[in-house]
């Protein structure tokens, strides 16, 4: 065969495009012991692989061992899909319960956090001192305690600031 033919043939092949007559004779250029191109000895392997492969024959009985699993396998399947489909029957009504009892829980939860009085209404009711006097005195102590904690913050910037001060003055002397 011509070396270009075969060349034709082989990119061919490799796009599906080549008949079975085509295919036989790529079969038989590459499994006979003629001198074959360098550019086409790649191919050598390929093609006598696929000749050893179709020589293979299938078993006599592989039909009926294919047709005997699949027979096992929709028994098995029909026994898994019955649970299935009682359980399919059973959600539609297991959601409708378990909605009306997150309905009734949250009813529930309203109507408690409605009847319950806030903390500031509570304040608002009740007197935190029983006389003007202990109120006065409380509030007296709380603004002390306020005024000692800002004079000693007070006390230590103006210690730092003379820190400061110092500081500055022997830099501007240099």
């Amino acid at each position: 065969m011509n070396k270009n033919n075969i060349k034709v043939l082989v990119d061919k092949y490799f796009d599906g495009e080549t008949s079975l007559d085509e295919e036989r004779q790529l079969k038989s250029y590459f499994n006979s012991d003629v001198n074959i191109d360098a550019d086409l000895e790649v191919f050598i392997p390929f093609f006598k692989e696929i000749s050893q492969q179709q020589s293979i024959e299938a078993p006599s009985n592989l039909e009926q061992r294919v047709f005997a699993v699949i027979s096992k396998s929709d028994d098995k399947l029909d026994k898994e899909i019955k649970p299935t489909v009682k359980v399919r029957r059973l959600m539609p009504m297991l959601l409708k319960v378990a909605s009306v009892f997150v309905i009734g829980l949250s009813i529930y939860f309203l109507t408690q956090q409605m009847n319950k009085p806030s903390t500031e209404t509570m304040a608002m009711t009740e007197d935190t001192y029983k006389t003007p006097e202990e109120a006065y005195a409380a509030y007296k102590a709380a603004i002390s305690l306020a005024s000692r904690k800002i004079k000693k913050g007070e006390d230590k910037m103006k210690e730092k600031m003379s820190h400061v001060k110092i500081l500055t003055s022997i830099v501007k002397s240099k």
